[in-house]
């Protein structure tokens, strides 16, 4: 607990001096997945591990949607078991949401809100 406790203080001292208010950051290396992968995807949850052991808070806004030509997942050159699940988990996903989180520093929720204020109203991204 106290080596956490020492990371949390000085991740937060590096924050406050590097002037950041927010940071916009993937939520997810793609859209939600079928519930039939969460126990292997669920571990690609790594956007956002950091933000919880900081007690950071965020918050999710979408963006986008997946592309009738975005339902594969290839390239990445690795061809592992990551890149199976997201091929997988990339079929039939045409329409889903991608979406950022928004984080700032614990407290100021009102700013990772005004962020996402703004990314909602520039990017203007409604479901249809």
């Amino acid at each position: 607990m106290k080596q956490r406790h020492d990371f949390c203080i000085e991740f937060s001292k590096k924050w406050r001096q590097s002037g950041v208010s927010a940071v916009v950051s993937p939520t997810f290396p793609h859209c939600a997945f079928p519930s039939k992968l969460a126990d292997d995807m669920g571990l690609m949850c790594e956007y956002t591990f950091l933000w919880s052991i900081l007690h950071y808070p965020g918050g999710v806004v979408p963006v986008t949607t997946v592309q009738e030509d975005e339902q594969e997942y290839s390239g990445d050159g690795h061809n592992d078991g990551w890149t199976r699940l997201l091929n997988e988990s990339a079929k039939n996903s045409e329409g889903m949401p991608i979406t950022v989180t928004v984080y700032s520093h614990n407290f100021e929720d009102e700013k990772a809100l005004a962020v996402m204020q703004s990314l909602d109203q520039k990017i203007g991204f409604r479901m249809k």
